[in-house]
């Protein structure tokens, strides 16, 4: 299974990049946002915008480290104050929402990260929740993992592209 350093940093930034375009953002966009961004940035560069490890959930993939931040979970984090200055969560809706506090530091992303994200933002906008969640599920990495489990990235890839991305994986820092 590849595995890429998740990079808090990083993902934080997209996080803020995602919620300042599309401002009170659920976790289920905001997951399919980051997915889509991801996967098309593997495919394009041979790894991932965030780093982050999917998981397999009845809805789709959902990337575990960004939910955990939305859902308030920052034990794991090296610097929680960063996200309480960064996101605003208002948990009082039916679905959590997510809001930038701050525009974000792009200089922590890269000029693809940002077309990654900007792209699987417009592309997932405005998509109903069940065709995004079909979408995902078409998707070998998702279709072969157990349901709550991690999937394995080296799937969104072509099979001739992953070992350049098994080697990614391995030496690159995001």
């Amino acid at each position: 299974m590849v595995r890429f350093s998740f990079n808090e940093s990083k993902t934080l930034e997209a996080l803020v990049f995602v919620a300042r375009q599309w401002d009170g953002i659920t976790p289920f966009y905001l997951s399919k946002v980051l997915f889509f961004a991801d996967s098309a940035h593997l495919r394009a560069y041979g790894r991932p915008v965030t780093g982050d490890q999917y998981i397999a959930m009845v809805d789709g993939p959902v990337p575990s480290h960004a939910y955990d931040i939305v859902k308030g979970k920052w034990d794991f984090l090296g610097n929680p104050d960063a996200v309480a200055e960064a996101l605003k969560i208002d948990r009082d809706a039916q679905y959590p929402r997510v809001s930038a506090k701050r525009a974000p530091d792009l200089d922590l992303l890269s000029e693809t990260d940002v077309i990654a994200l900007a792209e699987a933002i417009e592309f997932c906008r405005g998509k109903p929740f069940a065709e995004l969640s079909n979408l995902t599920h078409q998707e070998p990495a998702w279709a072969s993992a157990p349901l709550n489990s991690e999937m394995d990235l080296e799937l969104l890839v072509p099979e001739e592209d992953r070992e350049e991305v098994r080697e990614n994986a391995a030496y690159t820092i995001l």
